[in-house]
């Protein structure tokens, strides 16, 4: 069944709803700039969200994911965006920090990817990860 759910200023969710041609039917954090999942309030009749037409869910009417959350980092506090692709490799998980320094050893995550998929980099959208 398809839930029943509202943003944070109450306007109803429409699911299933298609976001860079993958479909929901919950809300997501794919995508997000505040690190927390939204979802479409309204559609095309192809079933895409229609941009701007969008809300950050409201948790305690709606089934949102888990996520991974940055604890440390340019970016931290925000949220992990998987999968995301690096230097040609996919990562579904946090990615072990191979160049030395401080981090060696760390585990990491992007925190911004483009519509690819694809780690947006040198812009400091990364993070380390917590327990995630």
């Amino acid at each position: 069944p398809v839930p029943e759910c509202e943003t944070v200023t109450g306007k109803l969710c429409v699911f299933p709803f298609k976001y860079r041609g993958k479909t929901y039917l919950e809300c997501t954090n794919d995508g997000t700039t505040n690190g927390k999942p939204w979802c479409a309030t309204e559609t095309r009749r192809d079933g895409n969200a229609v941009p701007g037409k969008w809300e950050d869910c409201d948790p305690s009417v709606c089934a949102v994911p888990e996520v991974c959350r940055t604890s440390s980092g340019p970016d931290s506090g925000n949220s992990c965006k998987f999968p995301f692709r690096f230097h040609g490799k996919t990562y579904t998980s946090c990615a072990r920090w191979t160049w030395s320094g401080v981090n060696y050893g760390k585990y990491w995550c992007s925190t911004k990817t483009d519509r690819n998929g694809n780690h947006v980099n040198g812009q400091g959208n990364y993070g380390f990860c917590g327990f995630c």
